[in-house]
């Protein structure tokens, strides 16, 4: 077949695209707020012992719910020979100071790290420490509790508790984690919580004491093999004893501060509130230099930098800067001459930009495509270095210069593949597509980032816009490649039975289970390898699928004796890597505690069983296999009966739970969150994130809240994770109702675009005659027919949490959202695979 499509008005969508993107931009940074960032806190001592009180005001830092205490920090000076002495101590009342050094990654102030004999006394009280060494046991009158193996003992044993109403996920959760304390280096360097003192009931992470105030009392930490104890979530007075030492409460447990050069283990920074502070200590003066998660204020003009309170001097910036403010690596260029030199540029390209048949004349010319590979080469071996020493420094970039960098690579890779013609039919509409939900990903970022009160929002617009330069640079690589050569690595891949590509194929199915069981046993909620693992299953867990689904309809097609004779075991033979994967998958998944996954997943599962699936009421084209064995012919067809039947019942049990949550039973999973959904008004406390989500939703209206597309973002900022599961609320709040809109639509061409490129593939497969092309075109079609409903599924999820549709779920907006690792591993080679589809039935291969 032959469908090729003409190309000389394929650059007008892509230049237009990027001179819109260019502009708004510009008009982003135009219009930011320019603020005054704190730069350094100093103190200044004397010849006398002394003591400093830090708070919210001396550390310059906003109001809020993550920021600094009134009254924080205080800081001794003690003068003394041959060294004067300076210590910290955590005075705050609910929050925490963190403190980094070289031996110890987290050390939290406001800690006891318990020893045989120690005695802690929190209200009426008294607990006697007879055991630290991996096993911990205390003593309150003749009630003895032993930790030992991820488990609480309580003696006498008639106090033992009953563990038939506990959670059995979460007492394995209890028994791994104290598994991966004792064998894991990695969690030896977390201060990880085991289990609590105070009133309330004994359960497998409390003890009850006698006569205690409150629940939670006291927490019980281990780290680096040893005890801790510190304080709980009350107010509960508290006091410990040690031989040899004065009695101290917690707010009275000191660190000493050395200087870098005199101690191996010296204090590199400290973490109050959200911001991150270098220390630089000297015999009379300690500075607080901020680093990280800077809080700002408002530029003020004739504002004086320096603010003094008393001998504690805060340090602000001299000259206006916006947020996200570094360096450019860049000569400074008037930016009216930066929009004149860029806009001509694109013209010149606009004017010179040849037509079809010039182009297939420079594309014979092989004078020309050296030009041009040696041009694709040097701007890939050049700039995708240079991004990845960018990620290495992207604190210190510039959100100018990485958004200009992130424009030049789409540009740059947007004329190559014009001029390599590979933006032809269904890959030029999906180039498009991605070229606006990129742009519109970095705008939304952007704005979340120069709006904002803190510059710890700056970090998610740098990572985007860097991952975003690297695959920008890297794709030009594919107009190197011919649409035959592309297939036939493909079909290698994905069909061939040698063992070379059997080997790669296990191999990377090998390596994606490894690395979901080291998310699941050694991973946080930030995942591990400063990526997201289970991002890599998805898109595993679809490669899977769609291998499976073609062996099963080549069983079906082939219509052997063997599989007509016993066909259960050939089915669950291939269902078995399926079943593999998909398992570890939903164990890591479902170890966040959220529902997400099981809505992902039973989407993706329904439409796989849909696609591998005869269709219910067409006739089989193997007319054979339907004469000779009818039942299982009807077997294969009432699959799509099934899902249909199913979805039918999971709509009208999803309609009867929202009229009626009370009918919910206590064993129903995630039963709080469907009665927040349901009646979000009854719930405040719970459901405050939905009320807040469509409250500022529905304020942007259909233009955007005021200042709109600039300015300050204003109170969606106290929306919890507006970055990234709450995006869709940000953007209908600063952008508008219409914005919204508009990104719906592009969504919408995305998707269909990718079903469109799987139904032709499937058109062009059962047209050919080569056995293993046409098992490859299978696999195709079922891999982007898969990442189309993973798609759908997070865009509905995402859009739900800012309208309430469904029960809060946290998944990113694809595109959209501050997702590194999904971008990565999910949305990016989407991109590639549906391209590589669309090229190959608008080029016409077939062979």
């Amino acid at each position: 077949m032959n469908t090729v499509t003409d190309n000389s008005r394929s650059w007008i969508l892509p230049v237009l695209l990027l001179l819109f993107f260019l502009m708004a931009g510009i008009a982003l940074f135009r219009s930011a707020p320019q603020v005054k960032l704190p730069e350094k806190i100093e103190i200044k001592a004397g010849t006398e012992p002394e003591e400093f009180i830090l708070g919210r005001q001396e550390l310059g830092q906003s109001r809020g719910p993550r920021s600094a205490e009134d009254k924080h920090l205080k800081i001794s000076f003690i003068p003394g020979k041959p060294k004067n002495k300076w210590e910290i101590y955590n005075i705050a009342k609910h929050r925490r100071v963190d403190v980094r050094t070289d031996k110890h990654p987290t050390l939290f102030l406001k800690r006891w790290e318990l020893q045989k004999g120690d005695r802690i006394f929190p209200g009426d009280a008294e607990i006697e420490v007879l055991q630290t060494d991996s096993i911990l046991e205390l003593k309150e009158g003749d009630r003895i509790l032993k930790w030992e193996a991820g488990k609480l003992h309580f003696y006498p044993q008639d106090e033992i508790y009953s563990e038939e109403n506990w959670s059995r996920w979460k007492l394995l959760k209890l028994r791994v984690r104290a598994f991966l304390m004792e064998n894991s280096d990695r969690w030896k360097n977390q201060e990880i919580r085991i289990f609590s003192l105070g009133g309330g009931l004994n359960r497998p992470d409390s003890w009850k004491l006698t006569d205690a105030p409150m629940p939670e009392s006291l927490r019980v930490y281990q780290y680096r093999g040893k005890f801790r104890i510190g304080p709980g979530n009350t107010d509960t007075p508290v006091h410990m004893e040690r031989e040899g030492q004065p009695p101290r409460r917690f707010s009275q447990m000191p660190l000493t501060l050395y200087e870098k050069k005199d101690s191996e283990d010296s204090d590199r920074r400290i973490i109050i509130g959200r911001t991150y502070y270098d220390l630089e200590i000297q015999e009379h003066s300690l500075q607080l230099i901020p680093i990280r998660n800077k809080d700002v204020q408002p530029w003020e003009e004739n504002s004086n930098p320096d603010v003094r309170f008393g001998k504690i001097r805060l340090q602000y910036n001299k000259e206006p800067v916006h947020i996200g403010a570094g360096k450019s690596f860049f000569p400074p260029v008037p930016l009216k001459y930066l929009i004149f030199i860029l806009s001509a540029g694109l013209g010149v390209i606009i004017l010179a930009y040849p037509r079809e048949k010039a182009m297939q004349r420079f594309r014979r010319d092989s004078h020309n495509f050296m030009m041009l590979r040696l041009a694709v080469l040097l701007s890939v071996l050049l700039m995708i270095p240079f991004t990845y020493l960018l990620w290495l420094i992207r604190g210190e970039c510039g959100l100018r210069f990485l958004m200009l960098m992130t424009w030049i690579a789409w540009a740059w890779a947007s004329f190559v593949l014009l001029h390599a013609g590979h933006l032809r039919g269904n890959s030029g509409r999906l180039w498009n597509a991605a070229l606006f939900l990129a742009g519109a990903g970095s705008l939304v970022l952007l704005q979340l980032a120069l709006g904002a009160d803190n510059t710890r929002w700056a970090e998610y617009a740098r990572k985007h816009a860097i991952t975003l330069s690297a695959f920008a640079w890297a794709m030009p690589l594919s107009a190197l490649i011919s649409i035959q050569k592309s297939m036939d690595l493909w079909t290698a891949f994905s069909a061939s039975r040698t063992w070379k590509c059997a080997s790669v194929r296990f191999l990377l199915c090998l390596a994606g289970i490894i690395l979901l069981l080291l998310q699941l046993g050694f991973g946080g909620e930030q995942g591990i390898f400063e990526m997201q693992p289970a991002e890599m299953g998805k898109i595993l867990l679809v490669f899977t699928a769609a291998f499976t689904g073609m062996h099963l309809s080549e069983l079906r097609r082939m219509n052997s004796q063997e599989f007509k004779a016993n066909p259960a075991p050939l089915i669950f033979a291939f269902l078995l890597s399926l079943l593999l994967i998909g398992l570890a998958l939903i164990t890591v998944l479902v170890g966040v505690q959220d529902i997400s996954p099981i809505l992902i997943m039973g989407i993706f599962m329904l439409s796989w069983l849909w696609d591998i699936a005869p269709h219910p009421w067409k006739d089989n084209p193997n007319k054979n296999y339907e004469k000779s064995d009818s039942g299982k012919t009807l077997t294969f067809r009432a699959v799509r009966r099934f899902v249909v039947f199913l979805i039918l019942g999971i709509v009208l049990t999803a309609w009867g739970i929202y009229k009626n949550p009370h009918r919910l039973t206590e064993d129903f999973p995630h039963k709080e969150r469907f009665k927040v959904w349901a009646q979000p008004q009854i719930h405040p406390h719970t459901g405050e994130q939905v009320i807040r989500a469509m409250k500022y939703a529905g304020q942007g209206g259909w233009t955007g809240s005021p200042p709109a597309f600039c300015g300050e973002n204003g109170p969606i900022m106290n929306l919890p994770m507006v970055q990234n599961d709450f995006i869709g609320a940000f953007v209908l709040y600063k952008f508008g109702g219409l914005a919204g809109i508009l990104l719906l639509l592009v969504q919408a061409v995305y998707v269909l675009t990718l079903f469109e490129c799987a139904g032709q593939i499937r058109i062009w497969r059962e047209n050919l005659r080569d056995h293993e092309r046409r098992k490859a075109g299978m696999v195709l079609e079922l891999t982007l027919r898969g990442l189309s409903w993973m798609h759908i599924t997070h865009w509905i999820i995402a859009w739900s949490n800012a309208l309430g549709l469904l029960p809060v779920m946290g998944q990113p907006m694809t595109w959209i959202s501050a997702a590194n690792s999904h971008m990565i591993f999910f949305g990016l080679p989407t991109l590639v695979l549906g391209m590589t589809a669309g090229e190959n039935i608008t080029s016409g291969y077939s062979r």
